[in-house]
C-alpha cells in the first residue's frame, strides 16, 4: 500500500510544481507586459504635456521679454531725454557762477591798498666836496585802503626792511636824509591792508658841487 501510494503522490506533486512554474512564468510575463505597457503609457502621457508646457512658457518668455525690453528701452530713452535738459539748465547756472567767481577778485583788487602819491623834495642831492655830509629830504605821500605803512632805504619793500613806521599820509616827512657818501639811494613807501601790500619807490642821486 505504501509503495503504490508513493508514485501517485509524487506525480501529483510534480504536476503541481509544474503548474506553479508555468503559472509563475505566465504571471511574470504578464507583469512584464503590463509594466512595459504602463511605461509606454506613462512616457506618452508625460511627453505630451511636457512639450506644450515647455513651448508655452518659452513662447511667453520671449514675448514677455520683448515687450518688457521695449518699454525699458523707451523708459531709458525718456529718462535720458529729461536728464539732458536737466543738465543743460544746470550748465548756465554754472557759467553764471564762473562769472561770479571772476567778479570776486575784482572787488578784492578794488579794496587793495593804493598809494595815490609818493614824492621827495628833490631827486638830486647837492653835496659839497666833503662826502660825509648829508642832504635833508622831505617826503610826501597819500595812501588809501591800508592799515599800516612803512618807509625804508635801499629796499623795494619797506615792510620787510623798514626804517620807520609812518602814517598813511604825510605832507612833509623829514626823518630821512641823503648821505653824500652814496652816489644814489632808493627810498620806498610800503602800505599794507586787507587787500594786500603795495609799494612805491623814488630814486635820489648825488650831485657833487
Amino acid at each position: 500500500m505504501t509503495e503504490s501510494n508513493d508514485p501517485a503522490g509524487a506525480a501529483t506533486v510534480e504536476s503541481t510544481v509544474r503548474r506553479r512554474i508555468v503559472w509563475g512564468y505566465v504571471g511574470g510575463a504578464a507583469l512584464i507586459v503590463a509594466a512595459v505597457v504602463l511605461a509606454w503609457w506613462a512616457i506618452g502621457n508625460g511627453s505630451t504635456p511636457a512639450a506644450p508646457a515647455s513651448s508655452t512658457p518659452s513662447s511667453s518668455t520671449p514675448s514677455s521679454s520683448t515687450p518688457s525690453s521695449s518699454p525699458a528701452g523707451s523708459d531709458a530713452a525718456s529718462s535720458a531725454l529729461p536728464s539732458g535738459p536737466a543738465s543743460s539748465p544746470t550748465g548756465p547756472p554754472a557759467d553764471g557762477d564762473a562769472p561770479g567767481s571772476v567778479g570776486a577778485p575784482g572787488p578784492a583788487e578794488s579794496t587793495a591798498p593804493v598809494i595815490a602819491a609818493f614824492a621827495v623834495s628833490t631827486t638830486v642831492a647837492e653835496c659839497a666836496d666833503d662826502r660825509s655830509a648829508t642832504v635833508p629830504l622831505a617826503f610826501t605821500w597819500t595812501a588809501t585802503g591800508a592799515d599800516e605803512a612803512w618807509i625804508g632805504v635801499g629796499t623795494t619793500d619797506a615792510s620787510v626792511v623798514p626804517s620807520a613806521a609812518v602814517p598813511l599820509s604825510s605832507d612833509g616827512y623829514t626823518e630821512l636824509a641823503f648821505a653824500c657818501g652814496d652816489e644814489e639811494q632808493l627810498y620806498t613807501l610800503t602800505v599794507r591792508g586787507s587787500g594786500g601790500t603795495t609799494s612805491s619807490s623814488v630814486l635820489v642821486t648825488r650831485s657833487l658841487l
